[in-house]
């Protein structure tokens, strides 16, 4: 419910900038372009983001949220297939290395090794949410050439989100949560900054540059958490979990080379 909410949330903000630029089209919007956005939003939040719900559910948020940014692995392989973009070595050099740090900064976590089923299970979702993703981006930023970045993001969000509450009901699965004050701000926040300004820059970003180039950024998530966690939650890093840090790092600087 609350990933559906965050979307139309973000759909709704984008809406106005969505019908402006499609008043501005040299061509009349046809059912067949409303499919063209929807299905991504469908992969996007009914799909990517159930599996990383079920990630999280079934094994550690943390683990999840790491395990996500390998999506710019899959974004690289698809955008090959798909966009027929050409990976110089620099990309996968930065590929390798930054899935390096992420693995070292995983191994760090002695409960993923500690026989729990729940946990692996938990790894086998987040690495379906990080394909699905990769596979959205690309074919995501192919349909942005064509509609632009706000028609389409703010029809791909309603579309997920509608598809994901269908979903949800049909599978009686309980979509009612505490309307409180703070509830409403944090889902606000959700829905304006982390879905509807977030994928607005993102998406804008890698309209100027390879998809596998602007994913390349998803790997700056977990070595930010694992930075985070130690400032705010007082945690420990390993060595091995540094050094995975300083392969992300790396990994980014190669991706500038020239």
């Amino acid at each position: 419910m609350i990933t559906a909410c965050r979307f139309i949330i973000g759909g709704t903000v984008l809406a106005p900038f969505a019908v402006s630029h499609a008043r501005k089209l040299d061509f009349t919007l046809r059912g067949k372009d409303f499919l063209n956005m929807a299905y991504p939003g469908v992969l996007n939040v009914a799909i990517s983001m159930m599996f990383l719900q079920l990630a999280v559910y079934f094994g550690k948020a943390s683990l999840a949220a790491i395990l996500i940014a390998t999506n710019p692995l899959f974004v690289a392989v698809f955008a090959v297939i798909i966009l027929h973009e050409k990976l110089q070595t620099k990309n996968l050099l930065g590929i390798i290395l930054g899935l390096g740090g992420i693995t070292l900064i995983i191994l760090g976590d002695r409960q993923l090794f500690a026989g729990d089923m729940n946990i692996l299970l938990g790894v086998l979702f987040s690495f379906m949410a990080a394909l699905t993703f990769g596979l959205n981006v690309v074919i995501s930023k192919k349909q942005i050439r064509t509609y632009g970045n706000f028609l389409f993001n703010s029809v791909s969000f309603f579309s997920g989100a509608i598809v994901l509450l269908i979903a949800g009901w049909i599978l009686g699965v309980d979509i009612v949560f505490s309307y409180s004050v703070t509830n409403w701000i944090y889902l606000i926040y959700l829905g304006l900054f982390v879905t509807g300004l977030a994928y607005i820059l993102f998406f804008e970003g890698i309209k100027h540059i390879p998809a596998a180039e602007g994913s390349m950024f998803f790997f700056l998530k977990p070595g930010l958490a694992s930075i985070f966690a130690v400032m705010i939650l007082h945690e420990h890093l390993s060595v091995w979990q540094v050094v995975g840090i300083v392969l992300i790092i790396l990994s980014l600087i190669t991706e500038r080379l020239k």
